[in-house]
């Protein structure tokens, strides 16, 4: 009991609300108890306070962009893992009116074989004979190709090439049919070519420079053209398939689109907001 009564005598000595006079200043075992839990109190909020004062937040936030005539950058990496490259074409549309097909600046396509290991990169490498070789040795000096009833958009008004055709094809609105039927493309082997790349996949990378307005981009099979002022895709070769009989489908998986510049922070914060699609797999078994 001394030893219990000694104890108490020596926390009443934490009472911090003594009574002023001497013959007032009674320390009692509830004082003692409310000084204590108010220090621990008191240390518990400053701590709190002085973290939350040391870690920074992330807030998003909507503000408008007064900025004019200024372009944003896009980086992306998607994988068509069912798709050969040259089938698929990146456009480019806006309210500012503007519209690019087959935008290729910056932009850089992997062929892919069955298991996703690469075969060649190329930088919107197009088919058939990319060199001119074949061109410059088989055409005269003075010959001008046809362009089979479209209007090419050259100087010299010629389609000397399978490509030189395909654009005038574009620029008249026109799907480019049947390419056996077209002499240019027999001549650089362009069916062969495209038989030898049906069974692979495609990997498109790179970044756009668009304008901060409203608009899109995608990247969908076929050439790309205007049609009674409508965005139209010549889908004729990916719903007919490959040649071996298998269809072609859009499975896709998003390794990176990020809006805004390029950084090498990888901060969680900052990739959950301007790379939030990042990962995105989407699986698909229909060709139309």
């Amino acid at each position: 009991m001394a030893k219990d009564g000694s104890l108490f005598v020596r926390f009443r000595q934490f009472d911090a609300y003594a009574k002023t006079l001497d013959d007032f200043r009674v320390k009692t075992l509830t004082g003692a108890s409310v000084t204590v839990i108010s220090a621990i109190i008191i240390i518990f909020l400053v701590l709190s306070e002085l973290i939350a004062y040391r870690t920074p937040t992330w807030v998003p936030e909507l503000i408008v962009d007064k900025g004019r005539k200024e372009k944003m950058t896009i980086n992306f990496n998607i994988t068509f893992p069912k798709m050969p490259c040259h089938m698929l074409s990146l456009d480019i549309m806006d309210d500012s009116g503007e519209h690019i097909t087959g935008y290729s600046h910056d932009v850089y396509k992997v062929r892919l074989d069955l298991m996703g290991v690469q075969i060649k990169s190329e930088k919107e490498q197009k088919l058939g004979d990319n060199t001119k070789a074949a061109e410059k040795a088989l055409l005269a000096p003075d010959s001008c190709g046809s362009c089979y009833g479209a209007v090419s958009s050259r100087e010299d008004k010629c389609c000397n090439t399978c490509e030189d055709v395909r654009e005038a094809y574009v620029n008249m609105g026109w799907g480019l049919g049947d390419t056996d039927k077209i002499e240019q493309c027999l001549r650089e082997g362009w069916r062969e070519r495209i038989e030898t790349q049906s069974n692979e996949g495609c990997n498109v990378h790179g970044h756009l420079s668009v304008n901060k307005v409203r608009g899109n981009f995608h990247i969908a099979p076929g050439q790309a053209f205007q049609q009674s002022s409508m965005h139209v895709h010549d889908l004729n070769n990916f719903i007919a398939g490959a040649p071996d009989g298998h269809s072609f489908d859009l499975s896709h998986n998003i390794h990176r689109l990020k809006f805004g510049p390029d950084t090498n922070d990888e901060n969680e914060a900052i990739m959950a907001i301007t790379n939030s699609l990042a990962g995105t797999n989407k699986v698909t078994d229909k060709s139309r």
